[in-house]
């Protein structure tokens, strides 16, 4: 990709290291307990999306990705904040509004900060995501040289 080498070779004059990582998301978990479920299991569904992170599209796009169909225009809460009762009454409201949606996803951070506020009722499931390093001897490497220059 064009871009993707532009973007390299300004990397590589301002002599800054890439790292590339895969991200695979690993597990659906549903925040009120009971059983996960693969992410596979989102092929097909009508997906209500609840996010804040500061790049929420990322998150819808690995949705879609799985085949869940973002029918509704996903919910996207501020980021690095704490949840309050208010955000699950605005998540019931969407769900109400939504009526044909099958399932609440949201992030794992999100489900952390909305785990014990959701109703028993309300489903919500957080979706997991695994995080391995491409190359990890030239990680290694590269976090050699930074703990080595105290950077």
């Amino acid at each position: 990709n064009n871009l993707e080498s532009r973007a390299f070779d300004v990397i590589n004059r301002a002599k800054t290291p890439v790292v590339k990582f895969d991200y695979k998301p690993s597990l659906l978990t549903p925040l009120n307990g009971g059983q996960t479920l693969c992410p596979s299991s989102l092929n097909g569904k009508r997906v209500l999306a609840v996010a804040g992170i500061a790049n929420p599209e990322s998150f819808f796009s690995t949705l879609r990705e799985l085949g869940a169909e973002l029918k509704y225009k996903p919910l996207w809460l501020e980021d690095l904040v704490a949840y309050s009762k208010a955000d699950i009454v605005c998540i019931e409201s969407l769900k109400k509004a939504s009526s044909n949606a099958e399932m609440i996803i949201t992030t794992e951070k999100d489900g952390v900060k909305l785990k014990g506020l959701s109703p028993e009722g309300l489903e919500i499931h957080a979706l997991s995501i695994d995080v391995s390093v491409n190359d990890a001897k030239a990680f290694e490497k590269t976090l050699a040289v930074f703990l080595k220059e105290g950077r």
